[in-house]
């Protein structure tokens, strides 16, 4: 398949009115890497280019100590930026410091530049400034971000603080409100009220889990948090998770379901269903382990 004719000529037009070699490419319809080894074969350079547009270095170097940006620059002398950014850079010259961002006067009048139909270039040629500055300038102001214990319906905030004023412990908030336990917590820690419980009989706490009563009613019986009963539930090995822990590792040493179930003092069936649940835990931790692992 023969291979389309390029004109070199129309090439070196294009390049040197300023166009690069991206653009020239997509003029001329053919690739970017052959128009640029015409451009390097017929000797185009920056330096050629910003001979060719009579860039004068002294002139750049004097308009970038004013600290016009390089888009101004280019405005300023009629040249795109990249002769501009070829000039600066064979000046020898430090890329400048970006200058600050519109101030609130600019902002509403880029605003009503850009309603009135004009494009963000054209907005930015106005104020000598470059797209970025100018796309910042036109977003929306952000929306301040409402504290999470702020959500909290107005009555039951003043509920929640005038009970912790009066003493009430947070354990006796959550009961008498029936209310999440984290919204409590959050609320007080912003407030002048610190989180504060009552001390917790772990005996008898320990004594109901063993009976079979479900950790929030113990919480509610003894006016403390389930955290807190669940840990001294871990702390002590009682409740399901310790009996399918021990069941567990006597499974392990070989002793039957039965022979379990008469050591431990409870149902056989009981027994299975810990040991089943336990078996369930360990294959999800083992799969989220392999999860984590995988690159």
């Amino acid at each position: 398949m023969s291979q389309k004719r390029i004109d070199r000529a129309q090439v070196m037009r294009l390049y040197g009115e300023g166009l690069r070699a991206t653009d020239v490419a997509r003029a001329v319809g053919a690739d970017r890497a052959m128009v640029a080894q015409i451009i390097r074969d017929h000797g185009g350079s920056p330096a050629a280019r910003m001979a060719a547009k009579c860039i004068d270095l002294n002139v750049v170097r004097s308009l970038v100590e004013l600290g016009l940006s390089q888009p101004a620059i280019a405005a300023e002398l009629g040249v795109n930026e990249d002769a501009v950014r070829a000039a600066v850079k064979r000046a020898g010259l430090s890329r400048p410091a970006p200058p600050p961002p519109l101030d609130a006067v600019e902002r509403r009048e880029a605003r009503r530049m850009r309603d009135s139909g004009m494009s963000v270039r054209a907005i930015a040629r106005a104020f000598g400034r470059g797209s970025r500055a100018i796309r910042t300038a036109l977003r929306p102001p952000r929306r301040a971000r409402i504290p999470r214990q702020m959500l909290i319906a107005i009555h039951m905030r003043a509920a929640i603080l005038d009970m912790a004023a009066a003493g009430a412990t947070s354990a006796e908030i959550v009961a008498r409100l029936r209310i999440s336990e984290s919204v409590v917590r959050r609320l007080r820690r912003a407030s002048e009220y610190p989180p504060r419980w009552n001390h917790v009989d772990a005996g008898r706490a320990l004594v109901l889990r063993a009976e079979g009563v479900r950790p929030a009613a113990v919480a509610r019986l003894l006016g403390c948090s389930v955290s807190r009963v669940m840990s001294i539930s871990r702390e002590r090995g009682v409740g399901r998770g310790a009996l399918g822990r021990k069941a567990e590792a006597l499974l392990l040493d070989g002793m039957p379901v039965s022979e379990i179930s008469r050591l431990l003092d409870a149902d056989p069936d009981a027994i299975t269903s810990a040991l089943r649940q336990r078996a369930a835990f360990r294959a999800k931790r083992e799969g989220s382990a392999m999860m984590a692992a995988r690159p």
